[in-house]
């Protein structure tokens, strides 16, 4: 995980991606899933999580709020926006209606930086 958070630190703060939308897609849902279900506690492994709750509600959203916070603190445009997904490639329904979702915001940025929307 730190690794990701490297990585998408020098993602947010690149001067040369600013006027650029960001989509994270947060994969292997499942795997966490089963992770928390099995009992593993995510305070083992990043004690920045500290004693909130071990669920995976909300260790989502405590994934989705750091992802967020790092962006909103480092990002070089404050006007950029952030679409942040919670993903699991092997279930393929919801990943479907991600991905055509994203396409569709894509096109409508698109139309609308060509007054045609």
């Amino acid at each position: 995980m730190e690794d990701s958070l490297l990585l998408w630190r020098s993602i947010v703060a690149n001067k040369l991606l600013k006027n650029v939308d960001l989509v994270l897609f947060l994969n292997k849902c499942d795997l966490l899933q089963e992770k928390l279900e099995a009992g593993v506690r995510l305070a083992t492994f990043m004690t920045s999580y500290g004693e909130r709750p071990n669920d995976f509600e909300s260790i989502c959203k405590y994934f989705k709020n750091k992802f967020a916070a790092m962006h909103q603190t480092l990002t070089p445009n404050p006007e950029r926006d952030l679409y942040i997904h919670m993903t699991s490639v092997i279930d393929t329904q919801a990943t479907k209606k991600i991905i055509v979702s994203v396409r569709d915001m894509l096109l409508r940025d698109a139309l609308k930086g060509t007054n045609l929307l």
